[in-house]
């Protein structure tokens, strides 16, 4: 007690045993206050401790079920990984093709605490390659069985369009919690040409494994400004080993007209028979990069078809010297 208090207790006539108990009430008041703040900051450091964790490892809620944790990665990285994967060598040329084609688009969407994101895009002639990004706190995987996916495009000739194709992968959760997926489109040949430009609105609905809601999401597609293309009006591609398991055998090869091709992709007709499904394009450093993504329409085997595609990624177009198609290879320049 202070002293001037202390005096006051002094002078007061008590019994030497009742003072004590008065001594020993103030001491009681005064333990509380040293008790409980060692508790305190002990759970606040944890806490904290736990906080930075969770940052550094990207830590959730248990998921249903295994799925990696990849590194930071962008469109580009998917690309370049494509190419190499498909056959091609990555060189300095070659990387540049691949950044100068992917487009920078801002594309946000929130809902229930769930944000949806695309920054990057690549588009060839009638497909659309874009990363999505979800983040948000108890992510859970994805299950695109449940999902419901509406993807608007609008060309610059007018016409409004839905994807009629839609393929996605989900790659894994980066360190930081986000989960990454890789979305690819087409749009019908018949529609136009993406190269021209689009404006493109993503309406995703029914992500149960998160929460009910409506994402939107919509960017502008900017037209490609250099679309060289190399043309042969007529050559012979080949049917592949199609022909020798039909009972009327047909010839191994098939009349290709109005071959087209460029960095992106490639677009040819037949006189009369499905081609092959393998094609490659052929460069000038002796590699053959495979085919990723193609389309062909036609009336059977004896009948004219309608064939485009693109390749895995943009190509040094300077390098294009042929296309094969099943076993034969087309020279172009």
């Amino acid at each position: 007690m202070k002293a001037s208090y202390r005096e006051m207790f002094d002078e007061v006539c008590a019994s030497p045993k009742l003072r004590e108990k008065v001594r020993s009430i103030v001491k009681q008041e005064r333990k509380p206050r040293k008790i409980f703040r060692l508790p305190l900051i002990s759970a606040a450091v944890v806490i904290l401790i736990g906080t930075v964790a969770a940052s550094i490892t990207g830590a959730r809620e248990p998921l249903p079920k295994e799925m990696p944790v990849i590194e930071e990665t962008s469109l580009r990285d998917c690309l370049k990984k494509a190419w190499i994967e498909h056959g091609g060598v990555l060189d300095g040329e070659q990387e540049q093709a691949i950044e100068g084609a992917v487009q920078n688009v801002r594309a946000r969407a929130r809902c229930n605490g769930i944000r949806l994101s695309v920054d990057e895009v690549y588009a060839s002639e009638r497909y659309l390659t874009m990363l999505l990004k979800i983040r948000g706190t108890n992510l859970a995987v994805p299950d695109s069985e449940w999902e419901s996916h509406q993807i608007e495009v609008i060309l610059p000739s007018g016409v409004h369009t839905e994807a009629c194709e839609l393929s996605m992968q989900d790659l894994g959760f980066q360190r930081d919690g986000t989960y990454v997926r890789l979305m690819e489109l087409g749009i019908s040949p018949e529609d136009g040409s993406l190269l021209e430009g689009a404006e493109v609105k993503l309406r995703l609905k029914d992500l149960h494994v998160f929460e009910d809601g409506e994402w939107v999401l919509s960017f502008r597609l900017e037209p490609t400004e250099n679309q060289e293309v190399l043309t042969v009006e007529e050559a012979a591609g080949s049917r592949g080993e199609e022909a020798v398991s039909l009972k009327k055998p047909a010839s191994p090869f098939v009349g290709i007209r109005k071959l087209q091709v460029s960095a992106e992709g490639f677009r040819f007709e037949t006189e009369a028979g499905k081609p092959s499904l393998a094609v490659s394009l052929c460069l000038s450093d002796g590699t053959e990069v495979e085919t990723d993504r193609w389309r062909g329409s036609g009336s059977g085997q004896d009948g004219p078809w309608e064939v485009s595609g693109r390749w895995p990624a943009p190509a040094v177009f300077s390098r294009i010297e042929a296309i094969r198609i099943g076993d034969v290879k087309i020279p172009l320049r």
